[in-house]
Formats: structure tokens, sequence, C-alpha cells
């Protein structure tokens, strides 16, 4: 029997609910498919059945059955990495093709004629796209899947250059990126816009190039890990309440084995593409924040252009299929040249595009460098973050710097005094210098910065005006204000939350307040007001005053 009529007929028959009792070892509540262009999925209500389909398309083979046996073992390898209560194992579906449907069963007596991993089932209403778009993620959500993606970037496998893997190469990254040119290119649906592709494929080849160096140090560095590979929104789900990542690339090596940066890439493009570009940008810094990975900056617009052309050419690839109707026809192809204009987009932005259309004239400029100012207790952390995910600026915090130079995780208590431990002068000198040193690393790539610390000190604040005076861009400091009581009572409520970044208590606001360096009448010319109130992100500055601010540097 022909590979592709036989695998028809097994879905079909565990689809039939007049077999399901036969076929399937455990109680079946409903019988439902979910399929696309590599897979089918049969939910049964309480397992998730997903079956390879006899295809090869180059980048992927699963043309025979022992090829299908092979990927769904390395599937249930694969995910059970973050997500080991979901995939549970791999079964053979047994039967003989010349009585099929009648004898099918699952893990039965007869000859294995497909394989499928069984998964525990999820409903497609807790995918994270579907939580978004009814507002029941929160930001602690997406903290948590920064988090959680940093710590399985961190645990992930590592290839270095030293084991002669070819995976991170530039042979090898060109041969991805380049496939989807040509794959697009084979689509009916390419026609109309042969000059898009042309545009995004010369400024790929040209990245290509000039990123050579940078894909080596970071292959030998050790950012090349065996990731999820297809990170997008819709293999995230939001499950009993837990971010759950799944159905992580099991078919091509050289997909999986990416740059970490790649990975992130991908739910950042999906975030900005669906209008979520705020989230993008929180997820990005507490991203970076965790993972301390600044200088994968430098490949990242990279990596947003190339998954940006992937979605295009998934999208493509659906068109293909004969089993889609007009409606899911025409959405395909919508979203295949939505997918290409975000990408065409990227490229065509020196810096990262602006996001809130009302703060247009706040952060009008490219690259910029903003420090905080102000004793603990003062609101930097809040309002800095309002700035970040408004403006898509990078945010390095103090906090977590200083730990992270000590070997210590962000939450760490460091257990020291006043100018003791990791706080004292000299420390703190290292600590401003590492910061000055990513910021213009950061900025160097086309970023704004801002920096979240205290900036008591006038010689620290002068090191940082001079380095963007270095780098040629507008410097301002953001002097954030609150009266003693609102910063004790600010002081004394974080002190009850375990889980908190900053150490600072009410004696060491109060030394601060004594021993700070006063801001000098030259600084206030680069100095802008700002005031949380009511632990609250209110911003009370006039955006158009900023934005005069950072004018008159650039003209002066």
């Amino acid at each position: 029997m022909d590979a592709g009529k036989q695998q028809s007929e097994i879905i079909a028959a565990l689809l039939n609910p007049q077999l399901s009792g036969a076929i399937f070892p455990h109680e079946v509540t409903k019988l439902d498919l979910i399929e696309t262009h590599i897979s089918w999925v049969v939910l049964t209500g309480l397992y998730a059945y997903k079956i390879k389909k006899n295809v090869d398309f180059g980048f992927l083979d699963f043309s025979t059955l022992s090829k299908r046996e092979y990927f769904c073992q390395e599937e249930l390898r694969i995910n059970r990495r973050y997500a080991e209560t979901l995939y549970l194992d791999v079964v053979a579906i047994t039967g003989s093709v010349d009585i099929l449907p009648v004898s099918l069963s699952i893990n039965g007596n007869g000859d294995a004629i497909e394989y499928a991993v069984r998964m525990k089932e999820f409903s497609q209403h807790d995918l994270f796209d579907n939580c978004l778009k009814r507002n029941e993620v929160k930001t602690s959500h997406f903290d948590c899947l920064a988090v959680q993606l940093a710590n399985f970037h961190a645990s992930a496998a590592a290839s270095k250059k030293a084991n002669g893997l070819p995976y991170g190469s530039y042979t090898s990254i060109s041969a991805s990126v380049m496939e989807n040119f040509q794959q697009i290119r084979l689509f009916d649906c390419y026609v109309g816009v042969e000059q898009v592709l042309d545009e995004l494929q010369a400024w790929t080849e040209k990245k290509l190039t000039t990123l050579v160096p940078t894909f080596e140090l970071r292959k030998k560095q050790g950012f090349i890990r065996e990731c999820h590979g297809d990170l997008h929104l819709n293999n995230i789900a939001m499950i009993d309440g837990e971010i759950t990542f799944f159905d992580g690339i099991e078919f091509n090596d050289q997909l999986r084995w990416i740059d970490t940066q790649s990975e992130l890439a991908y739910p950042l493009m999906d975030l900005e593409y669906n209008g979520y570009a705020t989230k993008a940008n929180r997820l990005l810094n507490r991203y970076l924040e965790f993972s301390g990975d600044y200088q994968g900056l430098a490949v990242l617009r990279f990596y947003k252009v190339y998954r940006a052309i992937v979605r295009a050419k998934i999208n493509g690839l659906r068109l293909a299929q004969d089993h889609l109707n007009v409606d899911e026809k025409r959405n395909s192809q919508s979203l295949f040249g939505h997918y290409l204009t975000l990408a065409q987009r990227y490229i065509a932005d020196v810096c990262p595009r602006w996001v809130d259309s009302s703060l247009k004239e706040f952060f009008f400029h490219g690259p910029f460098l903003a420090i905080m100012h102000g004793v603990s207790g003062t609101g930097k952390t809040t309002l800095s973050e309002s700035i970040i995910e408004q403006c898509g600026a990078v945010r390095i915090r103090s906090d977590v710097e200083r730990k992270r130079l000590h070997g210590l995780e962000p939450t760490a208590n460091s257990h020291s005094d006043v100018d003791k431990g990791i706080y004292t002068v000299e420390a703190t000198q290292l600590t401003y210098n590492s910061i000055a040193d990513t910021a213009e690393k950061i900025i160097r790539n086309g970023y704004a910065v801002v920096v979240d610390a205290t900036f008591l000190s006038r010689p620290l604040r002068d090191q940082f005006r001079a380095l963007a005076k270095e780098l040629d861009v507008p410097f301002v400091i953001l002097d954030c204000l609150a009266d003693e009581p609102a910063l004790i009572e600010r002081l004394q409520y974080r002190s009850k939350n375990v889980v908190n970044v900053s150490e600072a208590d009410v004696a060491t606001m109060k030394s601060q307040l004594v021993s700070q360096d006063h801001l000098s009448k030259q600084e206030q010319q680069y100095c802008f007001p700002l005031k949380a109130e009511n632990g609250s992100a209110d911003r009370i500055f006039d955006k158009v005053g900023l934005s005069r601010l950072f004018c008159d540097q650039s003209l002066s």
C-alpha cells in the first residue's frame, strides 16, 4: 500500500469513535485532530498522540518508518528536558496493513506500522498566544519565561569549537539562513514579493560576512547550545499556571544546535509581530539580566530577521497543503507577506524601532545613555522598568552586575553591611567599570542604554557622561525624587519581599542621604526629574521637555 494512503487510513481509524475502545488502552472522552505540514496530533481527552507525516522537505526527512521511529525517540528526549511531565513515551501503532483499520491498536501484539509520541493532553486554550489575547498573561509570567529560558540555556549542552562540531560556524549558520530564501523562491506565493526577498537576501548575505568573527567568538565562548529550536508563542503553554515549553525541533540537529540569541529572537519577534512590543522589551531585558549575555545583542537583530523569514517560509509550506480550505489558504498567504514585511522593517531600522507612538517625542533619537540617580527607595528600578519597556532600551542594573562579579545570583543575599563585603569603595568602582564596559558594547550595537544605579558619587556620574561623549550619544541623568517618609515606607515594604535583587534597607538609605554628592550646577543641564508615586510607574515628567533635552545635546 502507498505510504501516504496507509497513513491516511491510520489517522481515519484513530479518529473513528467506533474503533477507539479496541485501539486505545485507556478511556477516550473525545476524538479530535490537529494537523500541521509535518505531523498529525490525535487528541483523545487524556492523551495526545503525535504522528509524523511521511514527508521529505530536505531540512526534514520522515520518509521511512525507521526514521519516524528514531525521530519520535529524539522528540521525547529533547522535550523532556523542559517538559518531563508532558512528554510520556513513544508508542507503536500495531496492526496488519492487509486488514486496516480493524487490526489497529496502541502497543498491540502485531507489527509496528507507525509510531507516535504520547503526551499528556492540554487544551489549545492554554497556548501562550491564546492566553495573551485573553489578557491572562501577567508581568510575572514574562519574568518567569525569561528566567526559565535563561536557566534552560545555561543547563543545555554546549557546542564549543574544540569539539569539532560544525554547529554555530559561519558555514552552518549560512546554510540554515540561505536555505530559507532558496525554498521560498520555489513557492507560488513568492510571485509579487521578489523585490522584498532580494532586499532581505542581500542584507542577510552582507551581515553573514560582517558577523563571521562574532559567530566564531560566540561558539568559542559556549553560546551554541542544544536549544529548543522553535520557540514561538504557540510552542509555549500556560499549563496549571506554569510556563511550559514544548514541541522542540527533533528533526534537524542544525536547527536545534544554535546560538541562544537565535532562540531568544523567536519569541521576541513573535511578540512584536502580534503587537506586544513592550512585552518583548521586558522579556529581552529580564533575559539579559539573568543570563548576562549583553554581548549577544551583536547578533540579535540578525536572528530576528531570520526568525521572521522562517515564519514566512512555514506559511508558504502550508499553502502547498491540499487539506487547507479557502479561508486557511488566504490566512497563510497573508501571514507569509506580513512576516516578510516585519523582516523588512527590522533591516530598515538602524536601532531598535520605537514601540509606543505616544513616546515618539520622548526618546526620539537612536542610541542614548541615561543614568538613574537617587538614594535607595526612590523608585529607580520601577521607573527605569517603565522606560525600557516603552522605548526599547536595554537596562543594566548595578545590583545585579555587582552580584554577578562576585559569583552571586541576582536574588542572592550577600549579607554585606554598608561599605563592607561587596559594597566597599573598591567593589563599587569595579562594578561601575564593568557596567560602563557593557554599556559601551550595547550602544555600539545600536541600542539605547538605561543604567539603574544610585550614582550618588559625582566621579561615577562624570565617568558615564564622558562615555556618552566618547560614543557621541545623548546623555541624561534621570533624577528620582521622594521624601524621606516615603523612602522609609517603601524600603520597609520591600524588605518583606523574599525575592528581591536590592539589599538596601533604611539604614543604607539614611547613610546615602548623608554621604551623597549632590548634583552640580553643570550636571543640572543634563538632569531630568522623575517621581514614582505610590509605588507605581506613573511618569510625571514632561515628555516634550525631555525630548528637547536630547535634541539640544544632539545639535550642540
